[in-house]
């Protein structure tokens, strides 16, 4: 579905995470002239999405699911939209999305794909043996699918792990975190005395509490 403006379409797995993280790339976007397309699971949040100009497709889609019968009718799901949808530009953010998104985008000829590492998912950090397996598929997937992409990654550790799958430094941009507006919370002087520190986060040690010890 061609529009007299370039489109642009972001598949993200929940609305929530786009509400709390990705409106001022999909704001920054609308100002640009796109046409904003926003692929994710509607639960609460798609009012919010659809408040800032942009068009939402519900899309239902297991985070971590591994049925194949279910995971490949997901890609053929997703297909058909990018089919009909036809955007000059696709914006994948987390694994699912970058996966599936970044064959789909391939086989449509999607002319430009962009691929948001938002962590690598529990399967990089498990020590189970069916992780282990999947991981060994996932980083083959990956290899041969982020090739050729913009990738955008949040820290070094994943900057090392996309560039050991084969993908080219130039197409590899390290930024410092999403969904912070700086101007909104700036650094402020440090107070004398000795400091509180307070950790805004999961009691999961792979989600910072490690580095916070």
């Amino acid at each position: 579905m061609k529009t007299s403006h370039p489109k642009i379409l972001f598949f993200v797995t929940e609305d929530w995470f786009v509400c709390s993280h990705w409106l001022p790339l999909i704001i920054g976007a609308k100002d640009a002239g796109f046409d904003v397309v926003v692929v994710t699971r509607t639960n609460r949040h798609a009012e919010m999405i659809l408040q800032h100009g942009a068009r939402v497709i519900p899309f239902e889609i297991s985070r971590r699911g591994s049925n194949p019968f279910r995971e490949f009718s997901t890609v053929l799901r997703l297909a058909r939209i990018y089919r009909k949808e036809q955007p000059d530009i696709v914006h994948h953010i987390a694994m699912k999305p970058m996966l599936y998104g970044s064959l789909v985008a391939h086989l449509m000829r999607v002319p430009r794909t962009v691929n948001w590492v938002a962590g690598m998912g529990w399967l990089f950090v498990s020590n189970n043996r069916r992780a282990k397996l999947l991981q060994i598929a996932v980083r083959k997937m990956l290899g041969l699918l982020l090739r050729g992409t913009s990738v955008i990654v949040e820290n070094k550790d994943d900057q090392a792990i996309i560039s050991d799958l084969g993908v080219a430094d130039q197409h590899i941009h390290l930024v410092c975190g999403a969904g912070v507006d700086t101007l909104v919370y700036a650094p402020s002087p440090e107070p004398d005395g000795v400091p509180l520190v307070v950790l805004p986060a999961r009691m999961l040690w792979d989600k910072g509490v490690e580095e916070f010890v």
